[in-house]
């Protein structure tokens, strides 16, 4: 399965980076970025495995949500498509 990560989540995921290199950590930054892009790839193994949102505006796009480290929710979607 592939993977499409949005522009404004690839936004967040840089001012994640940001914060933390600028707190003076730039190395942590780049483990921490490593970890959550691993994340959200292995998330296209199993995506059933994760629940639809709680999050009434994120429920109602039928969007599932995955918890990343206790602190971060990934919101995703599954499309699928077939190739002829």
């Amino acid at each position: 399965m592939r993977v499409l990560i949005s522009i404004r989540a690839e936004r967040s995921i840089d001012s994640i980076a940001q914060y933390i290199s600028g707190q003076g950590y730039p190395e942590t930054a780049f483990l921490f970025i490593s970890r959550l892009k691993d994340f959200i790839h292995q998330i296209a193994d199993f995506p059933e495995k994760y629940p639809v949102c709680r999050q009434k505006s994120h429920r109602k796009r039928n969007s599932i949500c995955a918890v990343f480290e206790k602190h971060y929710t990934v919101v995703f979607k599954v499309y699928t498509y077939s190739v002829l």
